[in-house]
This record gives C-alpha cells, structure tokens and sequence, in this order.
C-alpha cells in the first residue's frame, strides 16, 4: 500500500480487522480518527519542482 499518511492508513487497517466485532474502544478510535480528519483536512504540503529545495527521507529498515 502506497500513500501519505501512513499514520492514518494503519488506523484504519486495524479498524477494519474488527469491523465483525467492533467493541467500544473501536468506536472510540474511530471517533478520535474523525476528530484528527476534520482538524487536520487544510494542511498541505506542497512542493515546487522548480525550487532548489530537496526531499529528504529517513526510514528505519530494520523492524524485523
């Protein structure tokens, strides 16, 4: 799966694993997930591709 928000994207994988049998605290993270959604929907990061700046990504490969 290949997307921006990968915080997002792992919440909402875990609640659809308990879709069958939600319990309250599934109701709970689903409503603190909408509360982050609505809050958060006007930040944006854009970039200029004619700007000088770079991307620069780290990542911890080893979570094995």
């Amino acid at each position: 799966m290949i997307g921006s928000c990968p915080d997002i994207e792992f919440t909402v994988v875990k609640l659809a694993q308990q879709i069958a049998n939600p319990l309250n605290e599934y109701y709970q993270t689903e409503f603190h997930l909408y509360k982050y959604l609505l809050n958060t929907y006007k930040y944006w990061i854009i970039y200029n591709r004619l700007s000088n700046e770079s991307v620069v990504v780290h990542f911890d490969s080893d979570w094995v």
